[in-house]
């Protein structure tokens, strides 16, 4: 997932700034925006600024919530081991109940 917001993220960066680019006069290139109507065109580019910054912010969310998952899998692997040792101790004291 989270490859996939990195990607459209450059993406969206990419076409920004080639318009921003050619707005200026830095490049000949003609841009992709400009395939866009000039008057839906500002508000597609002001579209893609606010899903970029959304896809940002969505993979800022991704990075805590993967934290949080390692924090749990680690969590859960010390318990499993806190489990099977008490298992095995339980066993042990039966063992040496018997005897």
């Amino acid at each position: 997932m989270n490859v996939t917001l990195n990607v459209y993220t450059r993406i969206f960066s990419s076409i920004l700034q080639r318009h921003h680019r050619h707005q200026h006069g830095k490049s000949r290139s003609t841009p992709l925006l400009d395939q866009v109507l000039d008057t839906k065109r500002n508000k597609v580019a002001s579209d893609l600024v606010m899903l970029k910054e959304k896809m940002e912010k969505l993979k800022e969310n991704l990075c805590h919530l993967n934290d949080d998952r390692e924090d749990i899998i680690s969590k859960l692997n010390k318990l499993e081991v806190s489990v099977v040792f008490a298992s095995k101790l339980k066993t042990h004291q039966k063992l040496t109940t018997c005897l």
